[in-house]
């Protein structure tokens, strides 16, 4: 294979200074990325950060999440960050969490859509 037959990889920053450079210039665009580690690491930070970087209404994010704590207090949480932008929920930033009992994860899941409404009451 010659490289003129190699395909671009095309890198997304991940938003956090420094952690581009370590990971080889971002992530792999269109890839699927797990983040895992212990409890308190700083994962779901971490991935709103990469998120909230990177998502836009023509390239929105998909946050996909089945364990932890509720989307509607997990956003609040992150709102103590400089990149959060509340702007974002719902239309470039879609959070998922399936139903209740659907993976064994505990009830009541919120989605942005659901955060957006809470701030107006």
């Amino acid at each position: 294979m010659n490289t003129q037959d190699r395909v671009t990889i095309n890198k997304l920053p991940t938003g956090v200074p420094g952690l581009d450079e370590i990971v080889g210039g971002g992530l792999p665009e269109f890839s699927f990325n797990i983040i895992a580690g212990a409890p308190g690491s700083g994962k779901t930070t971490l991935s709103h950060q990469i998120v909230f970087a990177n998502a836009t209404p023509e390239r929105p994010a998909l946050y996909f999440t089945v364990l932890g704590e509720s989307a509607i207090k997990m956003l609040r949480y992150q709102q103590q960050y400089t990149f959060f932008d509340p702007a974002k929920l719902p239309a470039s930033i879609r959070l998922y969490q399936p139903e209740p009992g659907c993976l064994g994860e505990r009830p009541g899941r919120r989605s942005g859509a659901d955060y957006q409404r809470s701030r107006k009451s």
